[in-house]
């Protein structure tokens, strides 16, 4: 695969006037340490609804969706790859990916709130523009280029559906749909 579509976000319109646009772009080749994975479902949270009616700022044009599971495809360089538990990443492995939060800041330490951290590194629409290299930085897009050092988490090949609790995570992630039209829960 050297080219993929992907759904961008060229500026805040509200969903019922069809904000995206769908472009083919060329995958960059991976640098060391960074990782190809195949979007199999992006999750719509609702922050991506509140970006589109402007209440959350993100970088634009964008590639929204950070609810993210995928098959690993490519990994770049030779050192192996660990995921969050220290299990070795493979090709074809299932993985999902979460923000980084710094855990210095004022929101992390003191308010224990993640979520609000000011140096936190994640994925749609707030690493970095879609106009830019690597241009993957999103789930509404056929593959993301998963950047280094983020806080990646692996399942055998196969996929973590069978885990037991999935029924629990599906509920807690919802709906998903991906660019091939066919939806699914995560």
């Amino acid at each position: 695969m050297t080219t993929a579509r992907i759904a961008v976000l060229p500026e805040i319109r509200a969903p019922r006037e069809r904000p995206f646009q769908i472009q083919t772009r060329e995958i960059p080749p991976l640098v060391e340490g960074a990782v190809l994975v195949k979007n199999l479902m992006a999750g719509v949270c609702g922050t991506d609804v509140h970006i589109l009616h402007g209440k959350v700022p993100v970088r634009l044009p964008a590639v929204l969706g950070h609810e993210n599971a995928g098959r690993v495809e490519a990994i770049g360089g030779d050192a192996p790859i660990k995921d969050i538990t220290g299990k070795t990443l493979q090709i074809g492995d299932t993985v999902t990916w979460l923000p980084k939060s710094c855990m210095r800041c004022y929101n992390c330490t003191i308010l224990n709130d993640q979520s609000k951290c000011t140096n936190r590194v994640g994925y749609g629409g707030w690493v970095v523009p879609a106009d830019q290299h690597p241009y993957f930085v999103g789930g509404f897009a056929e593959v993301s280029w998963v950047l280094l050092r983020q806080r990646l988490r692996g399942y055998p090949a196969g996929g973590f559906a069978r885990r037991r609790g999935a029924g629990r995570r599906a509920r807690h992630h919802g709906a998903c749909a991906g660019l091939s039209g066919r939806a699914g829960v995560w």
